[in-house]
């Protein structure tokens, strides 16, 4: 006889649907993103005068492939 099952979590628990998104998010992560942040870097450069926008675009960039 194969004993009960214990549920960890119910339908609706937050933790679990959290637990799913993250293992889901790591099963089927971009490969090529970091190494397409490194060419957008490359390609980088401000148009006329959006300093705003060149910064952001900037860090965000940064963060992607990992670098402070």
């Amino acid at each position: 006889m194969i004993p009960p099952i214990t549920l960890i979590y119910t339908y609706n628990d937050e933790n679990l649907w959290n637990k799913f998104i993250n293992k889901f998010g790591q099963a089927f992560v971009d490969t090529a993103a970091v190494e397409q942040a490194y060419a957008d870097l490359s390609k980088l450069e401000m148009k006329g005068d959006e300093i705003d926008k060149y910064i952001a675009t900037f860090e965000h960039l940064l963060a992607r492939v990992g670098w402070d």
